[in-house]
């Protein structure tokens, strides 16, 4: 086991940054608030006084999106499971949103199920009652 490895103040991304980092962060002002916390949409205010990443503890999945002041901006895979963002320095607020194709393509799969069976069960009973 290599001990010069700094685990606890070094985050592996799976990608270089585009955002250059200062060198010594240990005496940098940042600050993060969450605002808005729902399942598919987290809302954050952001001060830092220096370009840097803003690293959340949440699975990172590729149908996460995030927005910087309403633009959109890169998600990381961060530690191997986790998002991170480039934040520039600054006061910013970050939206992440959960947008996937596939999750809608099966939500509107379950709803036309869900009306067809409810239509055959709705005829099946007519028909029996002689209705139709």
């Amino acid at each position: 086991m290599n001990s010069s490895f700094d685990y606890k103040n070094t985050l592996l991304l799976s990608e270089k940054p585009g955002l250059s980092m200062p060198a010594n962060t240990y005496n940098i002002n940042n600050n993060a608030e969450i605002t808005h916390y729902l399942n598919n949409k987290i809302k954050l205010k952001v001060d830092t006084d220096e370009n840097g990443l803003l690293w959340l503890s949440e699975i990172w999945y590729p149908a996460w999106k995030a927005k910087i002041d309403g633009k959109k901006t890169k998600v990381y895979c961060a530690d191997f499971s986790f998002r991170a963002i480039e934040v520039p320095k600054g006061s910013h607020e970050v939206t992440f949103t959960f947008s996937s194709s596939y999750f809608n393509l099966g939500a509107l799969i379950t709803i036309i199920s869900l009306l067809s069976s409810l239509g055959f069960l709705i005829f099946t009973y007519l028909k029996k009652r002689k209705v139709i």
